[in-house]
């Protein structure tokens, strides 16, 4: 039984491309079953499917129908596919997750951050238009439309408006330089989105002036040694205590401390841990060459492991929630434990080497093991000196110090390993006490 008009299966898309009549410019006349009209059709990148719309034209008007679209695409000079009035705020934020986002630790901030601004631009654009905002439109005044709208209805404060104009700002940046990149069909190609980048301001200063929102204070908390031995005491998870104890010795960064291995990234015969390991592409986020700690030594001699923070099962673990630190703060009695996170260990150290009595660590020194670029001094003397026996002895000795120092004040957990370190000469006895066995042994 034939089926009826209602249960026909309509063309597919490789149907209707094959009915194209004429094309010019981007766009083609096309037929389709049942209607007697010429139809306009175009295909919206964005949205990733074939538009149309219904001409005047029947059929049999073909030739008059490709006169018209000819006027119709010619009439206004084709622009730049590249251009900002032409490259849509949804495409950038695809192309800048795909390509760099989704691969960084920030990947969840850049997009709720575009997710904001997309949908920013969606409220304030003319009645009927449903296409999608594009670069342009995203002027200065839109930006301080946005900055207004995030203060009043995000309830967003001046820093975290300036985070995510910055992040709109690096995606566009990221989609109008040149990169190589590889196709669906794994030829090298190079690629870019994006012709030019408009202004975008995203200075606290400005945002300021006009949110009358106040700038973010400087980092003013930092527990104080006391706390900092409490909070280590009131550890529950022995996965904690070593991601503590690794981030006391390194000031390092969550991520790399919880990718470290030690078999691929620790010298104990150079005494020297490559926070950035062989492969990994070094980014802003520096992961620099530092000592080996003497109590970070016998750590890692005591764990005996590749991957030292692991879960039950032997595997790397990813991360530990800063709402972990946060019960633990809270256990030992911190007031402030809503600020206690994952970078407080790497803020509490740069901090505490500054007061060690006899070690003098300079600021050079404190931003070369952070990682932090100083581009007045950086040469080509970085890459030997990795190798020098006073490689940033400095902070290497008074790390040493302070983790010594917490561990004659906790009481559950010692901060000290507790086996005897060779090279140090430093033995655990009763109660966390630590004496130099050297010392004893030349009185």
């Amino acid at each position: 039984m034939p089926k009826r008009p209602s249960q026909r299966q309509r063309p597919t898309r490789s149907t209707r491309e094959a009915e194209r009549l004429f094309e010019i410019g981007g766009c083609w006349l096309a037929t389709e079953d049942r209607s007697p009209y010429l139809k306009k059709c175009w295909y919206d990148s964005d949205a990733n499917r074939t538009r149309r719309v219904s001409t005047k034209f029947r059929v049999n008007q073909l030739d008059e129908a490709k006169f018209w679209l000819s006027e119709e695409v010619l009439k206004d000079a084709p622009k730049d596919p590249l251009d900002p009035a032409m490259v849509s705020v949804k495409r950038v934020k695809t192309f800048f997750k795909l390509h760099h986002a989704d691969q960084i630790r920030s990947g969840t901030g850049i997009t709720r951050a575009f997710d904001h601004i997309i949908a920013y631009m969606k409220a304030v654009r003319k009645d009927g238009d449903k296409t999608e905002p594009v670069v342009a439109d995203f002027g200065l005044a839109r930006q301080r439309g946005f900055m207004l709208h995030a203060r009043d209805n995000l309830k967003l404060s001046c820093k975290t408006i300036s985070t995510y104009l910055s992040y709109y700002k690096a995606g566009l940046n990221f989609c109008a330089t040149p990169r190589l990149m590889r196709d669906g069909k794994g030829e090298e190609r190079e690629v870019k989105l994006l012709s030019s980048v408009p202004f975008v301001n995203d200075g606290e200063e400005f945002i300021s002036k006009e949110t009358g929102l106040p700038r973010s204070a400087p980092r003013d908390w930092i527990p104080t040694d006391k706390q900092m031995a409490a909070f280590i005491d009131a550890i529950e998870d022995e996965h904690v205590f070593r991601f503590a104890i690794m981030e006391l010795n390194t000031w390092a960064r969550p991520e790399a401390v919880f990718e470290l291995n030690v078999k691929k990234q620790i010298d104990f015969e150079r005494r020297i841990i490559k926070l950035n390991q062989d492969g990994r592409r070094q980014t802003n986020k520096v992961r620099p060459t530092i000592t080996l700690t003497d109590n970070l030594f016998g750590w890692l001699k005591t764990w005996n492991r590749e991957w030292p923070i692991h879960d039950a099962y032997g595997e790397p673990i990813d991360g530990v929630d800063n709402r972990t630190l946060q019960k633990a703060a809270k256990r030992a009695g911190i007031e402030d434990w809503e600020k206690f996170t994952s970078y407080t260990f790497r803020h509490y150290m740069s901090t505490r080497v500054r007061r060690v009595p006899s070690v003098t660590v300079t600021r050079e020194e404190r931003a070369q093991w952070l990682g932090h670029k100083d581009k007045k001094n950086t040469t080509t003397e970085d890459w030997y000196e990795t190798f020098d026996p006073e490689f940033l002895d400095a902070p290497r000795r008074a790390t040493d110090a302070i983790l010594r120092l917490l561990g004659t004040l906790t009481r559950v957990r010692s901060t000290i390993p507790p086996v005897q370190h060779h090279a140090s000469g430093f033995m655990v006895i009763g109660g966390g006490e630590v004496v130099d066995k050297k010392k004893e042994e030349r009185a």
